[in-house]
């Protein structure tokens, strides 16, 4: 059953798969996520959905295999002979077979015959489909728009702060000024007045 790939998002950022990695038991996370939460004592990542943990091995999530279902294919010209440098992620329950499918409700990878038998009901994506590859494409161009958005208002937001902070500082430093000029003019009153009675007394007054 497809699905739209609107739903797809990272059970920890809960937002756009960013560098999609594959852990061994076929759950996927944004490579920065799984880095982030690698325990610092045992060096091992729990996974959210099925609860394993997994040792990430020297070098963080980039080690691991990448999920190139929710990769972007990139217009390229073809180079003869020349081999693939990323290597198809494989079914964790037929390591010979690759993934050909998404389960988008348990956000596994998986082959033909997994997808067929155990998740027969539940909604997927076929990955070498250009159907799926337009959707990526199109997510992912919906998701640079709304980055390109946040940016600007981002920008707005800290022109609109430099702006206040300058009236605020400019507000600040006439009050102080006119502390000051109170101040003074407080003191020299109170010293006039001291003079006065001093003067007073000397005569007596």
């Amino acid at each position: 059953m497809a699905t739209s790939l609107n739903k797809l998002k990272c059970p920890i950022c809960c937002d756009s798969f960013k560098t999609p990695k594959v852990l061994p038991c076929g759950h996927t996370f944004c490579e920065d996520c799984i880095d982030v939460n690698v325990c610092e004592k045992t060096e091992k990542f729990l996974c959210l959905i099925c609860g394993q943990r997994h040792k990430i091995a020297e070098g963080g999530a980039k080690m691991l295999t990448t999920n190139l279902v929710l990769i972007t294919p990139k217009r390229t010209t073809t180079v003869t002979d020349q081999p693939s440098s990323t290597e198809k992620p494989k079914c964790p329950n037929h390591s010979e077979s690759e993934v050909d499918y998404y389960c988008t409700d348990c956000r596994l990878g998986m082959c033909s015959r997994c997808a067929l038998n155990d998740h027969k009901d539940h909604e997927t994506l076929d990955v070498n489909s250009e159907e799926t590859r337009a959707m990526t494409t199109e997510q992912l161009e919906r998701s640079r728009r709304v980055i390109r958005n946040k940016i600007k208002e981002l920008e707005s937001l800290q022109a609109t702060l430099a702006e206040t902070s300058v009236k605020l500082q400019t507000m600040c430093d006439e009050a102080c000024a006119e502390v000051e000029r109170r101040t003074e003019n407080t003191i020299a009153e109170l010293r006039e007045r001291c003079n006065v009675k001093r003067q007073n007394n000397r005569f007596g007054r």
